[in-house]
């Protein structure tokens, strides 16, 4: 196991998962803890379920509520 290399691959998801959220300030253990599962997911063949999990290369559609008519 190279310890480095896993570092790198956890600190890219965390980057990912990051820029996908809209670069938020504050969140940072929030994205690593994610990367985290992600990337041991990732290590037990489940890629497709962990980059869903983490946020990667899934497209979140945000809606506003909408407004009550009077």
């Amino acid at each position: 196991m190279d310890h480095d290399a896993d570092h790198a691959e956890i600190r890219r998801l965390a980057y990912q998962i990051w820029l996908k959220e809209g670069q938020p300030d504050g969140r940072d253990r929030e994205h690593w803890v994610a990367a985290k599962a992600a990337w041991a997911m990732q290590r037990h063949g489940l890629s497709d379920a962990s980059e869903q999990q983490a946020g990667v290369g899934t497209e979140k559609t945000i809606r506003k509520p909408r407004s009550k008519k009077s």
